[in-house]
């Protein structure tokens, strides 16, 4: 089941985050006439990550939505979500689709 897309802040490309399933998922599409191609990024948050960002935020977790909006309300963009996380040593399941 997915969540409600919650908006990131940033206006290169497309930024937001959503709960697909049990894992939040941040999510950066790139797209348009600055783009060498169209991409969606995505930093999945495995159970293990969801908990270690929560504590890291000082927040309680609750649900996969919940964290979500969390994340929407601190971040601006998926590279500060992606920073975050690696500077804590966080890590995210990553993948990447190249769009024809």
């Amino acid at each position: 089941m997915e969540g409600r897309r919650h908006q990131l802040k940033s206006r290169s490309g497309a930024h937001d985050v959503h709960a697909e399933g049990d894992d939040p998922v941040v999510e950066w599409y790139d797209f348009g006439d600055q783009a060498p191609y169209e991409s969606a990024n995505r930093l999945i948050l495995g159970l293990s990550a969801q908990h270690a960002l929560a504590a890291a935020l000082n927040i309680p977790i609750s649900t996969p939505d919940d964290l979500a909006a969390h994340v929407a309300d601190r971040f601006s963009s998926f590279f500060e979500v992606a920073t975050f996380l690696a500077d804590r040593g966080i890590e995210p399941r990553r993948e990447t689709d190249f769009l024809p």
